[in-house]
Parts: C-alpha cells; sequence; structure tokens
C-alpha cells in the first residue's frame, strides 16, 4: 500500500498489509451497526415526542377553552423592569436605569443625532449644533 510507502518509507510487510485491509473492511461493518442504530434511537426520540404531544395537547386546549370561557387575558410576558425612549433621552421612563451616550453625540428635536465630527470618514458631514459635544 502507499499508505506505508509514505508514512514509513518502506513497502508493507505482508501480515501489516492483511491488517490494514481487515481494518478498513470493520470499519465499513462498525459504520453500517452505528447508523442502524442512530436510525432505531432518532425512531424512539419521535415516538418519545409523540407521546408527550398525546399528553399535552388534551390539557393545554381544556387550558385554553376554560381561559376563554372565564374572560381571561392570555398569559404574557414577565413586566419590564426599564424603558428607554431614545426620541426623549437616554432617561428610564420607568425606574431608575438612566443610560448615557457611548459615542459622542448630541440631542435634537428628533432625537439622538451622532456628532459627525468625531466619527472617522465623516469629515464631509460636519456640523455644529447648540448642545453637541
Amino acid at each position: 500500500m502507499r499508505v506505508f510507502q509514505l508514512a514509513l518509507n518502506r513497502q508493507a510487510a505482508v501480515d501489516e498489509l492483511a491488517g490494514a485491509k481487515a481494518f478498513i473492511g470493520d470499519a465499513a461493518e462498525r459504520q453500517k451497526s452505528v447508523q442502524s442504530q442512530l436510525t432505531a434511537l432518532q425512531r424512539q426520540i419521535a415516538d418519545f415526542k409523540a407521546e408527550v404531544t398525546a399528553i399535552r395537547e388534551p390539557v393545554r386546549e381544556q387550558l385554553l377553552a376554560k381561559r376563554k370561557k372565564d374572560g381571561q387575558p392570555a398569559v404574557g410576558g414577565p413586566e419590564p423592569i426599564a424603558a428607554w425612549d431614545f426620541g426623549k433621552g437616554t432617561e428610564d421612563q420607568l425606574g431608575q436605569l438612566n443610560r448615557s451616550s457611548m459615542a459622542p453625540c448630541c440631542w435634537t428635536e428628533r432625537g439622538r443625532s451622532p456628532e459627525a465630527r468625531h466619527w472617522p470618514n465623516r469629515s464631509a458631514q460636519r456640523h455644529s449644533r447648540p448642545g453637541c459635544s
């Protein structure tokens, strides 16, 4: 085999050649065995998912029907702890988590505006507005 010539700079002995051929043949058989095990496990997973769905869906439908009958609103997510309207500024609208700008900017009637003179490759957009830094 050429592998022996390249790796060991010699021809393969007869027993080495037979061992290499047996290894390659066994690898194909092992691959088939592992593939069949994988297929069986994937089938088992699909069966378990179907069982879980068969248990969960009737209960889910009952709960949704009861909620609809009782006039309860849909369950929402958690209540927010902070909110910002950057058109108005960096102050937290709900609590005390006020933010500050990471990049140089100024505030205009339309909200935050990046100060172009601080940004590379924007020299053509320089401007000066009151309140800009």
